[in-house]
């Protein structure tokens, strides 16, 4: 006999809700694959340009130090924290709950925008500097972002993006704490004592 809904039993909207239909499943199963190769992307590339920086931390200073940006005295500071702040980013975003994922996002977004404006500045300044975005060789001639590190940084500023976007919550309101709603709810009425 061919499956026939049952009549005599009522659905539940709660359920029901839940229960994706068949061509959903695979939308959402699509898009779940397409998040999880975002952040193996952006983590695999931070954490590797992190791991050059880290193997080599003098070229990671003389290549901050090329783009004309921090006083002398910061220049170590800032090639012990990048790298660092690099690889804990990439950690986060692939192993860490939803908050330290939005976080991650969140740090790796900023870094690419501070790493894309720093380019621009250089380049229009006219210094000669290499990217040094993974690690350089100290012997060879500093190499200049073009286009394609512009288009690289702004295709995993997209994903970045995306994926920090995708680590909201999804209801802001279940974010804040009880007494706030309250609060907001019945203004007038004081929030009730914990």
């Amino acid at each position: 006999m061919p499956d026939v809904p049952r009549t005599d039993v009522e659905s539940d909207p709660k359920t029901d809700a839940r229960k994706p239909e068949p061509g959903r499943k695979a939308l959402i199963r699509a898009k779940r694959m397409f998040l999880v190769l975002s952040v193996s992307i952006l983590a695999g590339s931070f954490a590797w340009a992190a791991v050059l920086k880290l193997a080599d931390p003098l070229s990671t200073l003389l290549d901050i130090q090329s783009y004309e940006i921090l006083p002398g005295p910061l220049l170590p500071f800032a090639a012990a924290i990048l790298p660092a702040t690099e690889l804990w980013a990439a950690f986060f975003l692939i192993s860490g709950p939803r908050n330290f994922r939005l976080a991650a996002a969140f740090v790796l977004s900023a870094l690419l925008v501070v790493f894309m404006a720093a380019a621009a500045l250089g380049l229009a300044r006219g210094l000669d500097f290499s990217c040094g975005c993974f690690g350089s060789d100290p012997d060879a001639a500093p190499e200049k972002p073009g286009v394609l590190f512009f288009l690289r940084d702004a295709f995993l500023l997209a994903l970045g993006i995306l994926i920090a976007r995708e680590n909201l919550p999804a209801n802001p309101e279940a974010a804040r704490p009880e007494a706030d709603r309250r609060e907001v709810d019945r203004p007038g009425e004081p929030a009730p004592r914990l």
